[in-house]
């Protein structure tokens, strides 16, 4: 399993490395990568959560913002209900001295609500590498 998640993962950081400006997928998404991960890496990072804000999540939900996902903002009040526990649910999940296997699905019992789009952001802002389409996971709306 592990050869096979490791072909997979340089197959896409090969797709991404390949896409140039002035293709439509790299003008429509990548351009925008620098800005979305200076912006929400450090808020949404280990230490960064312990001081995660509804506002902050809030804002990490609406497409301009993020250049990806549409419509997750319509969820913001389910998705920030609970910061206390979303908040232990992202540094559950963060926590790297623990196997991932591990804390998993701890942390996304922590974090019910966050749908699949915005698990994928947020794992995104983590290791921000392209989908296995080859095309990034940002997207200029």
């Amino acid at each position: 399993m592990q050869e096979v998640c490791e072909k997979a993962l340089e197959e896409l950081r090969q797709a991404k490395a390949e896409l140039k400006p002035g293709y439509w997928v790299y003008d429509e998404t990548v351009a925008n990568q620098d800005e979305v991960l200076a912006r929400f890496q450090p808020l949404f990072s280990p230490e960064g959560v312990r001081s995660l804000n509804r506002e902050d999540v809030q804002s990490f939900l609406r497409s301009e913002n993020n250049c990806h996902w549409s419509g997750l903002h319509r969820m913001a009040g389910k998705i920030t209900q609970d910061m206390d526990e979303r908040q232990a649910g992202l540094s559950t999940l963060l926590d790297d001295d623990r196997p991932l296997a591990e804390r998993f699905d701890e942390a996304f019992r922590q974090l019910m609500g966050w749908v699949p789009p915005l698990r994928q952001q947020f794992s995104w802002l983590r290791i921000p590498i392209a989908t296995a389409s080859g095309t990034p996971l940002l997207r200029r709306r």
